[in-house]
């Protein structure tokens, strides 16, 4: 399972990413990315510098996928923040499905 994060001005970038890799059958979702807390810890910037409201329009995009499309699309997403350095990076992880039907 790929998930992907990031704010709503990144999703054309997020998607052309997803294709390069063969991913085109995935799940968007809109979120409301929240910094609530100014001391973070390990996630800290999650969702960049936050709005004066604290909220930031993003998105979640979400997809199964065999491992190595997984892995190459987490390799240029990380590319593209390192290129790119956009103020809210993307995120993303890869989590192991057990089962599935």
């Amino acid at each position: 399972l790929l998930i992907v994060a990031a704010v709503q001005e990144c999703d054309e970038a997020v998607a052309n990413i997803f294709h390069q890799n063969g991913l085109y059958k995935y799940s968007v979702a809109n979120i409301h990315g929240v910094n609530s807390n100014e001391a973070a810890g390990s996630f800290d910037n999650w969702f960049g510098s936050p709005t004066k409201e604290g909220i930031n329009e993003s998105i979640m995009m979400f997809c199964l996928t065999e491992d190595g499309a997984a892995q190459k699309t987490l390799a240029q997403l990380k590319q593209y923040n390192e290129q790119k350095q956009p103020d809210f990076p993307v995120r993303a992880a890869i989590l192991p499905v057990e089962e599935f039907i």
